[in-house]
């Protein structure tokens, strides 16, 4: 009988491992699904959020763009001025005004933030001043439908840093705060400091160098007191470099001037501090641009433009001019070669009111050459040439004068600016200087 229960028993214990073996089997297999399932789930969750990470980063670039894009705008009511005050007194800095500044709100690392040390921003601080905030559209899809569930929006935050060395600008950053659907569900910043300038304005520009004999005379005069439509000129004299002299004399009486009253007395309260800017452009084609905003064979192609081909000097001009002359009417001319005065000009150039209510403007393609005693010009003076002189002499400007080349000689020039008369660069608003450790963070 044991014999025969052997068999029995072994076919038992073999049925239960088998089962055993299945029970195993099935469990893994059910972990297996089940954290499959978890990674496919968490996956998901992971792809969503980087997408919309990647919504948010785009909505802060683009309130960093759009608020740059604003205060670079030639629209008073909204663009620098909004936010920065200009020089004071005859300093050059712009600062950014109280009513938008953050400085206050800033930890020791240059976060938004109350913790030191801490390089994470908090947006939630009370107090902050956002300088704009704006939702962006929709994005639409290829029907030109919108696409819902992509919610865009920024904030854009200033703030200040001031340097503790002298005539280092002040620094300014901005925070862009970008977020997808929610600011609590996904957001990014982007950040960027920058200075701002703005490009001086002056009634008289020598973009070359100054080479000065015997003591020059030059003024330029902004005369804003006079007539408030000159506050568009912030310096009165601009050179390409530090002026020269020679022979006798010095160039301390080279300056800006604001009324010209007492203006060639050194130290005189007139005087513009620095006396002169310095900037030059080394493409003479550029900065004629710059004033006319085309070249010069366009220009001169202009329908309003009397071309007066070959060198002339004043009694050319002035025949020209007269009526029944080949300029007569014109308000605008370009001599193509070279332009003397050796004599005073009788009439004054430009000094017609009726003829020019507003002025005449004299293009010099080829050199000045000037040996004159006194002579006076109502306009704008450009010479795309050189311009200099044999003798000594004295010429009165009133409008504006720029040169693009270098001028020379024994000179007593006095350029007294008439916003109406005068010709004003381009580009002459204020600008951003981008660092270049412009830096995001998600």
């Amino acid at each position: 009988m044991n014999a025969k229960s052997i068999p029995i028993r072994v076919h038992t214990q073999r049925g239960v491992a088998t089962l055993l073996v299945s029970i195993v089997i099935l469990i893994v297999l059910g972990l297996m699904t089940l954290y499959t399932n978890r990674s496919i789930i968490i996956e998901q969750k992971t792809s969503a959020n980087a997408y919309k990470k990647s919504l948010a980063l785009e909505a802060a670039q683009s309130g960093l763009e759009n608020f740059m894009g604003i205060i670079s705008s030639s629209d008073d009511t909204k663009n620098y001025k909004i936010y920065f005050d200009p020089p004071t007194g005859g300093g050059s800095d712009w600062t950014l005004k109280s009513a938008f500044d953050n400085k206050a709100k800033i930890n020791n690392k240059g976060y938004l933030n109350n913790t030191n040390d801490t390089y994470v921003h908090n947006f939630s601080l009370s107090g902050l001043i956002p300088v704009k905030s704006e939702a962006l559209a929709l994005a639409k899809a290829s029907d030109g439908t919108d696409l819902n569930g992509q919610k865009q929006e920024y904030s854009v935050y200033l703030y200040s840093i001031t340097s503790a060395t002298p005539g280092v600008p002040p620094r300014f950053v901005l925070i862009s705060r970008g977020c997808a659907d929610s600011c609590t569900y996904s957001d990014a910043f982007v950040m960027t400091e920058f200075t701002i300038g703005q490009r001086k304005i002056c009634p008289m520009e020598i973009n070359g160098k100054f080479e000065g004999v015997n003591g020059p005379s030059i003024h330029g005069t902004t005369n804003i007191s006079g007539n408030p439509a000159n506050s568009v000129f912030n310096c009165g004299l601009s050179l390409g470099s530090v002026p020269t002299n020679s022979g006798v004399g010095t160039t301390d009486d080279i300056t800006g001037c604001q009324t010209g009253t007492g203006c060639s007395s050194n130290g005189s309260a007139d005087r513009y501090n620095p006396k002169y800017n310095i900037q030059s452009d080394p493409s003479k084609d550029n900065h004629f641009k710059k004033y006319f905003n085309k070249s010069m064979s366009d220009f001169k192609a202009e329908a309003t433009t009397c071309v007066l081909t070959g060198d002339k000097d004043q009694v050319d001009l002035n025949t020209a001019l007269a009526g029944g002359g080949v300029c007569a009417g014109k308000t605008t001319v370009v001599i193509s070669g070279n332009f003397s005065i050796n004599a005073s000009p009788s009439p004054a150039l430009g000094a017609d009111p009726v003829k020019y209510p507003n002025g005449l403007t004299l293009v010099v393609e080829g050199d000045l050459n000037m040996s004159w005693g006194t002579s006076t010009f109502d306009g704008f003076l450009y010479v795309y040439g050189n311009a200099k002189s044999t003798a000594a002499g004295s010429m009165k400007i009133i409008g504006s004068a720029a040169f693009a080349g270098d001028v020379v000689g024994q000179l007593s020039w006095d350029v007294v600016a008439d916003a109406k008369k005068a010709r004003l660069p381009s580009g002459s608003t204020l600008t951003a200087n981008f660092s270049s450790g412009t830096w995001r963070d998600f």
